[in-house]
């Protein structure tokens, strides 16, 4: 998915194996705890997090929910169980699905708490990624929370996926899917129109410079 292009998201794993911070490591040789080999600096893109994911790769191909919500926020709390249990039946039932969390929470540590203990384990975009705020100006959200469908190219399924998952459960999906797909066949058939457009310019072309020769 080209929206999470380069984009790394988290998982549930990444807070239970947080590697070791700069500054950890730093005290520790202070206090002469344990030697620490030399080690030759990595960029960070290239370090294998465990939890960590780049979301092109993780969400490709999928139709995803893009769940803005905070730990703050009593409608959050209320909604937030009813789309576990959807999520969990369209787990079962191998859809082609998934959901980011981008949250409104007012500290880290809120939204890792909130986020081990009361969501699934779906992604989360990192809480000071700005690309948050990004996508808050892309989609027009003012509140929380706000359940928005995208499809795999990034457009707009659905924006009351919350009413949706309130009204239909996990049926609901199946309206997704089904707007995804006619999407999916107006490109195709978009692109075959330009297809022949061009080979019909190309074979004006090819006819006028045939005319032009013999001349």
């Amino acid at each position: 998915m080209d929206l999470f292009k380069d984009k790394f998201l988290l998982t549930k794993e990444y807070f239970e194996k947080k590697p070791v911070t700069p500054e950890e490591e730093t005290l520790t040789q202070v206090l002469n705890l344990t030697p620490l080999d030399k080690k030759e600096e990595e960029k960070e893109e290239e370090k294998i997090v465990p939890g960590r994911e780049l979301g092109h790769e993780a969400l490709q191909g999928k139709i995803v929910g893009l769940y803005f919500s905070a730990s703050w926020c009593p409608p959050c709390q209320q909604f937030t169980p009813l789309l576990c249990n959807v999520y969990d039946e369209l787990q079962n039932r191998k859809a082609n699905f998934e959901v980011v969390f981008l949250s409104f929470d007012k500290n880290e540590e809120d939204m890792e708490v909130y986020f081990r203990q009361r969501h699934r384990n779906w992604y989360a975009l990192p809480f000071d990624d700005p690309f948050r705020d990004e996508l808050k100006a892309k989609y027009n959200v003012t509140a929380v929370p706000k359940f928005i469908i995208i499809n795999k190219d990034g457009e707009v399924i659905s924006l009351k996926g919350r009413k949706e998952v309130q009204d239909k459960g996990v049926i609901a999906f199946r309206n997704w899917s089904q707007s995804a797909s006619i999407y999916e066949a107006k490109q195709s058939q978009n692109q075959t129109t330009n297809d022949n457009n061009n080979n019909a310019d190309n074979v004006k072309d090819e006819n006028e410079d045939e005319n032009e020769a013999m001349t």
